[in-house]
């Protein structure tokens, strides 16, 4: 018998299968967990490491997005403080300031001011910051003044209205006349009413006082006077006592000339003893000459800034006051 072989082209049926192959079948054993966790074990360090990339990658995101908001603040205040906008909108740069003692002295300071504590030292104590006449300076009104003397010649004539027990008389002011003219026309139409005496006199002070019967109310001034006597004499702001039967102007008037030389006593002052010279002010020099005027020197004085000093008369009191600028 004979024996013969082929050969064929077909590859070995388990040549495409692994060559160990561990199956629980035969040890009893989940060989393909164990591995998948043997190496899930192995790579979990891995994994740890990046998670802790990914939460440190948040944290530079994080620290970039305050960076960047950070910036934009430092950019708003530096417009704020530009030098364009003036050093007074530097709030950084600001400086407070205070006194011990406000009542004393009071302090400011800016950007500029440099930090310390300073000292105030008084090396001189102010003066009063004015001055005053003690007294009236002019001549005072008498019976006998003309009624164009009085208070700088400031009386018009016309003609005021005085109530007497509420009846209005009308008294004239003419241009010749002396105060007691005036005076004794009032008189005479108190007594018109009345039917009884009355009279008006110029006190030695120059207040203006009227005498009547007793329980008779008089008042002066209406507002269509054309005089203003009853103003400048002080009677429409005098007070009458209807019990006592008088009535007393507020002030007395002088007859001094606010237009009138100094020097000679053309202005009507108390004294006579006026010179041409000069007299100081605060370390001015103010000259007096022969045609100078109360009205002049006033003006003087008052245009001369160094001096410092603001001058007026009072016509009320008869007065000159200096004051401090």
């Amino acid at each position: 018998m004979s024996i013969s072989s082929t050969s064929s082209s077909s590859t070995t049926p388990y040549s495409n299968q692994p060559l160990f192959q561990f199956g629980g079948l035969a040890s009893g054993l989940d060989t393909s967990s164990i591995i998948n966790a043997l190496i899930q074990a192995d790579s979990q360090p891995l994994t740890d490491l990046q998670n802790k990339e990914s939460a440190i990658n948040s944290q530079i995101s994080e620290y970039g997005s305050i960076s960047s908001q950070v910036s934009t603040l430092e950019s708003s205040i530096q417009t704020l403080t530009d030098s364009n906008f003036g050093g007074s909108m530097n709030i950084f740069g600001a400086t407070t300031s205070s006194s011990s003692n406000s009542s004393v002295s009071t302090v400011s300071s800016d950007n500029t001011a440099n930090p310390g504590s300073f000292n105030l030292n008084v090396l001189n104590m102010a003066t009063s910051t004015q001055a005053q006449s003690t007294s009236g300076i002019g001549l005072v009104t008498t019976g006998a003044s003309a009624i164009s003397a009085v208070d700088s010649g400031s009386i018009t004539t016309g003609n005021f209205t005085i109530y007497v027990n509420n009846q209005a008389q009308s008294i004239a002011v003419n241009s010749g006349d002396t105060v007691q003219n005036v005076l004794d026309r009032v008189s005479s139409a108190i007594n018109t009413v009345t039917g009884q005496a009355a009279s008006g006199t110029v006190q030695a002070n120059g207040q203006i006082q009227f005498s009547y019967a007793t329980g008779t109310n008089v008042s002066f001034g209406a507002q269509g006077d054309t005089s203003n006597f009853s103003q400048i004499m002080q009677l429409a702001t005098g007070t009458g006592n209807s019990g006592a039967g008088t009535f007393t102007s507020l002030y007395g008037t002088s007859t001094t000339n606010l237009n009138g030389a100094l020097v000679g006593n053309a202005s009507n002052l108390k004294t006579n003893a006026i010179n041409q010279g000069t007299f100081t002010i605060n370390g001015v020099s103010f000259t007096i000459g022969a045609t100078t005027t109360l009205n002049n020197l006033v003006g003087a004085i008052n245009s001369n800034s160094q001096a410092g000093v603001l001058a007026t008369y009072d016509p009320t009191s008869d007065t000159v006051k200096l004051v401090s600028k």
